[in-house]
């Protein structure tokens, strides 16, 4: 195994200096002032000219989980830049909104496709980034937004034509954005990871939203057996954190998982042309 599979386990230590916080600008909303988000990111640490960037976006209880920073430095050693985008606490909610996705979300999808597609621009904008190589991943309501994201006729209004992700990997997310409709079409090659023991964010769902996705265009689906939702997640606020309760649902670490993830994640951006 190569030791770069076992960098989202092992390499969390090293962050320190290697990324920069910063402000970047949600995408604006029709008749609103755009919200500035924090941000942090982490350059290609051997970037030669112009090279790739991945946009990452965090689950409901916000960007505190150590899973964030392990798939940034997985893919900095890939030669990616690596942009995380903090959706919550410049609209109020540092804690996270988990509580309120099943009465309606304090931040909602809209909210936070704006941000992923701020983030492109801001990549877009930089001369060492590679404007046609930009990926979306995001974590469970993250990996939701993801989709959301990447579904025609869901980008915000005013980005422009040519502005749209190479590709999403959606982690665990909640599939139900097409997972109801007749049929659905994203502009981008999709790659969904979730766990077949999910009881928060169906597999079942994923299944049925390849199902319904329109002929021709590529929407993957690899369901892990035997695995739970935020299974690559290790820490939370810095503390180690193992099998757990939380909102009824089952979270779960697995380190089995998570190097069979990076696997599939290597294919299918390898695949896509998508690898320096």
């Amino acid at each position: 195994m190569r030791l770069a599979k076992l960098l989202p386990l092992c390499l969390v230590v090293l962050l320190t200096g290697w990324t920069q916080t910063l402000k970047i600008e949600s995408w604006p909303a029709p008749f609103q002032d755009p919200v500035k988000v924090t941000a942090r990111f982490w350059p290609a640490p051997i970037a030669a000219g112009r090279a790739p960037a991945v946009v990452l976006q965090h689950g409901c209880g916000g960007w505190y989980g150590d899973n964030i920073d392990n798939w940034a430095l997985w893919f900095n050693a890939r030669g990616y830049h690596a942009l995380a985008i903090d959706s919550f606490e410049a609209r109020g909610h540092k804690d996270g909104i988990c509580a309120s996705l099943a009465t309606g979300a304090k931040v909602g999808l809209t909210a936070r496709t704006e941000d992923a597609y701020g983030g492109l621009a801001w990549l877009r904008a930089r001369d060492d980034v590679d404007p046609s190589k930009v990926v979306l991943m995001g974590f469970s309501n993250g990996g939701t937004t993801a989709l959301y994201a990447a579904t025609v006729g869901k980008v915000p209004r005013g980005v422009p034509e040519d502005a749209r992700f190479a590709a999403v990997i959606a982690m665990y997310p909640w599939c139900g954005v097409g997972a109801n409709a007749g049929s659905f079409e994203t502009n981008a090659p999709i790659q969904i990871v979730i766990g077949g023991l999910d009881d928060w964010t169906s597999p079942r769902l994923c299944d049925k939203s390849k199902e319904n996705q329109v002929p021709g265009l590529k929407f993957e689906v690899e369901t892990l057996p035997g695995v739970y939702h935020s299974f690559d997640m290790t820490a939370w606020r810095g503390q180690p954190v193992g099998a757990r309760s939380y909102l009824g649902h089952r979270l779960e670490p697995n380190a089995d998982a998570v190097v069979r993830t990076a696997e599939i994640i290597e294919a299918f951006l390898v695949g896509e042309g998508l690898l320096p």
